[in-house]
């Protein structure tokens, strides 16, 4: 078995890319300010030509209700919106921060995080006592597996190995994964998060996504949704590329303790349905560029 510290270790001193979050916290600064204009926000976002490219191509596709074309960065802060822009301008800085993947569907990976990422934002939404904004939600959701990335990029032969593992048994990818490495992808990624000097409340989220909804009775909101969000897709096996059906099943405690009627699961994927339009079209200005 491959030591935990040597894991670690590859993370601390080999894999060391900047953290994507830089260039959204200076658009959190702007958008909190109650005299915010577009011009501001895109004051930010246009010394970076590839992303401000992106954010056009997106502007102008149909997923973005683009029938009139626009040239100018400002006009795509308005046609988008303030927050949307913000969590669009994370999802593609994180993309494009990481290498190309060497055993997994890197589509399929990004299309599971984009896709938990909206969940996540809508259970938070959902919930009548939580005031806006939902950022943060997003944004735990988009970051929730990012340690696999780092198992995939260490040891691709032997993350083959557990793949091939997982299709063929009952157990769950966490449990493999510890069984090769000493440590799992949750826990990996939480290490990453704080890598990055991230909030405690995000690491903690990411660290807890696949304990039991009893663990996580008494940590954040953030934690609770994360792993409800997460849940939602897997159970309805939407955009699942790293786990099985085990996987999932056994979450289904984590939504009856957080309050919500598991009946709600439906209305919530079908939301997320909805949002995949956005989200193909957001992995295919990646794809082109």
């Amino acid at each position: 078995m491959i030591k935990r510290e040597d894991v670690l270790s590859f993370l601390e001193e080999d894999f060391n890319l900047p953290s994507p979050l830089n260039v959204v916290t200076k658009l959190s600064n702007i958008i909190e300010q109650q005299d915010a204009s577009a011009s501001d926000v895109a004051g930010v976002i246009q010394y970076d030509p590839s992303l401000t490219g992106k954010l056009l191509k997106l502007s102008n596709s149909a997923a973005f209700r683009g029938s009139t074309a626009i040239t100018c960065i400002e006009d795509a802060v308005l046609r988008i919106g303030f927050r949307r822009i913000k969590t669009l301008v994370l999802s593609l800085s994180l993309i494009d921060t990481f290498p190309k993947c060497n055993i997994l569907d890197q589509y399929k990976f990004w299309k599971h995080s984009l896709s938990t990422a909206f969940t996540a934002e809508m259970i938070a939404q959902s919930i009548v006592k939580l005031p806006p904004p939902y950022d943060d939600f997003y944004v735990t959701g988009l970051l929730h597996d990012l340690g696999v990335l780092v198992l995939d990029q260490f040891t691709p032969e032997t993350y083959l190995t557990l793949r091939g593992e997982l299709i063929h048994s009952k157990s769950h990818l966490s449990d493999l994964e510890r069984q090769h490495y000493g440590i799992d992808h949750a826990e990996l990624g939480a290490c990453m998060l704080r890598k990055w000097n991230l909030p405690d409340t995000l690491i903690t989220a990411t660290k807890l996504h696949h304990e039991s909804g009893e663990a996580i009775r008494n940590h954040s909101l953030q934690a609770k949704i994360l792993h409800l969000a997460n849940f939602a897709c897997n159970k309805q096996s939407l955009f699942n590329s790293i786990e099985n059906e085990q996987e999932a099943l056994y979450t289904e405690s984590g939504w009856r303790a957080s309050g919500l009627p598991i009946s709600d699961i439906p209305s919530i994927v079908e939301y997320v349905t909805q949002k995949i339009e956005q989200v193909s079209a957001i992995l295919e200005v990646v794809k082109a560029s």
